[in-house]
């Protein structure tokens, strides 16, 4: 199966999913795969559905699994015929270039804090910058704003946010927009604690509450990271 519907604006966002039972495979240690699924499939949910609110925006995998679950729960999709994160955002983004899209986001899903008003202050930076948005350890890349007619190779994964910030950008400028709720992502039982433990009243925290008290093989983990 191929997806690609046609975009209706000059500006979209792209949230990368990977296939839902290989998520969060760095917690299951602690997390059961039926809870590293819940967990997925909220973030992807939420990313994409807070970011459609006020942009055009389509969840972006690579396999038929995903593309069903994903429209299931009634994200826009676009399915790329290259496997591998890298590999679908670089045709994801060509896509996009040759259906006159002037500007593109690639936003990863896994941001538990990530609301409407962080992306309006965002698009309110839209123009002819790259925006680079780093985790907190500003070693990965959560947020890439790429303007057109600009080809940038997409480079995530391992030091990203090094790669990008030292990137030829053809002419361009770069931002590197620091935001306490874009930087914060979900990788590690640890990232997890973190988040639980300084914003219990968040929605996230709140979900993940109801998710664990349901699965008696789940631990709610403590947090000892004191890193503000």
């Amino acid at each position: 199966m191929l997806y690609l519907p046609k975009p209706e604006s000059k500006t979209v966002a792209l949230v990368p999913i990977k296939t839902f039972h290989r998520a969060k495979s760095r917690m299951s240690p602690t997390l059961t795969l039926e809870i590293r699924v819940q967990l997925a499939k909220w973030f992807a949910a939420n990313t994409a559905t807070t970011l459609q609110s006020i942009v055009e925006t389509y969840a972006l995998c690579d396999d038929d699994e995903t593309f069903a679950e994903l429209h299931s729960m009634g994200v826009p999709v676009i399915q790329s015929p290259r496997a591998g994160l890298n590999e679908s955002i670089d045709f994801s983004l060509t896509w996009l270039r040759n259906n006159n899209v002037s500007y593109a986001f690639v936003v990863h899903s896994d941001l538990p804090l990530i609301s409407i008003s962080t992306i309006e202050e965002l698009l309110d930076r839209t123009n002819s910058h790259v925006i680079i948005t780093p985790d907190r350890w500003e070693a990965g890349t959560n947020l890439l704003g790429i303007p057109y007619p600009m080809k940038l190779k997409a480079m995530f994964g391992n030091n990203s946010f090094y790669k990008y910030s030292t990137a030829s950008l053809s002419g361009h400028t770069a931002e590197v927009l620091r935001s306490q709720t874009l930087g914060l992502d979900i990788d590690t039982i640890e990232d997890l604690a973190y988040v639980l433990k300084r914003y219990p009243k968040s929605k996230f925290s709140m979900f993940c509450r109801r998710l664990f008290d349901h699965d008696t093989l789940a631990q709610m983990p403590v947090c000892n990271n004191t890193e503000t």
